[in-house]
């Protein structure tokens, strides 16, 4: 490798510590890399400024009769930030908070003339993730829990557009704790605090992982629920075992508004499949 390498733009010597594929020295690299503005005429710079932040840079490029990048590269070499989109007269905060102190037709009467509010209004309304849940929704939620698909809870509690995620997210950050420890004893947990004969309903896998065949489960699993387990628990359980049992029996009562949970619960598996097991 030669020592006697030169910049190509001043052939100043880039010394031998320079690395092996640079070509031009410190300064010149940094002038060639900076951006010029393009070359405009009076007219197009006039429109430039005069259209500047109360267009979009679309139109804006379209109005000059260059591109967009051309329009980005002179508000650079202005020291202007030039808009993406169209802006909006007032912020959009201030539009909602507006229209939910007086009303739609008063914000469409006072912004009307800039903006499409109702229009605006609808699209907050539709992005339901930013909505907070209501009580009779946490409620419905908690009700169908371990009993139906996520997939198919978001239509009954009025949010269509929920997804298993965030039903997932509700129960780990709004109830702390899974559907099925919330409505009764499943798998080695029922084996090893009740005696043998206790009534289950089942349940089918809602989340099935990949897994080899010498690892398969089975598509379904069994439920005891906490009405239904109180009988049967073991003699040498300590108190408060019993005492949350009883707790959350009188809670499923209270959830379901009837005293046959079982049958409730069946109603909803139902709803899924006709001959769904229960």
């Amino acid at each position: 490798m030669p020592t006697d390498r030169r910049c190509l733009s001043c052939q100043r010597p880039l010394g031998p510590d320079a690395h092996h594929l640079r070509l031009r020295c410190q300064p010149c690299a940094q002038e060639a890399g900076r951006r010029r503005p393009p070359t405009l005429t009076p007219e197009q710079v006039k429109t430039f400024h005069t259209l500047v932040n109360r267009t979009s840079r679309q139109e804006l490029a379209r109005a000059m009769g260059i591109s967009q990048t051309g329009v980005t590269k002179l508000a650079r070499s202005l020291g202007i930030s030039v808009a993406n989109h169209t802006p909006r007269p007032v912020a959009l905060r201030t539009l909602y908070q507006y229209a939910q102190r007086h009303g739609e037709d008063d914000a469409d009467a006072r912004y009307g003339a800039a903006m499409d509010v109702r229009a605006l209004l609808d699209e907050r309304r539709q992005a339901l993730r930013w909505t907070a849940w209501t009580d009779a929704q946490v409620v419905e939620a908690i009700r169908m829990g371990p009993f139906l698909p996520f997939s198919r809870q978001g239509e009954r509690i009025g949010r269509p557009r929920a997804s298993e995620q965030a039903f997932t997210s509700f129960w780990h950050r709004v109830v702390g704790m899974a559907p099925t420890e919330l409505h009764g004893l499943s798998g080695e947990r029922a084996r090893i605090m009740l005696r043998k004969g206790a009534p289950f309903i089942t349940l089918p896998v809602l989340r099935r992982r990949r897994r080899p065949a010498s690892q398969a489960r089975a598509a379904y699993r069994r439920l005891v629920l906490w009405v239904d387990a109180g009988p049967y628990l073991r003699s040498n359980l300590p108190p408060w075992v019993r005492g949350m049992t009883d707790v959350l029996s009188v809670f499923q009562r209270w959830l379901y508004a009837t005293d046959d949970v079982r049958a409730a619960v069946c109603a909803l598996q139902q709803e899924v499949a006709e001959n769904a097991p229960c």
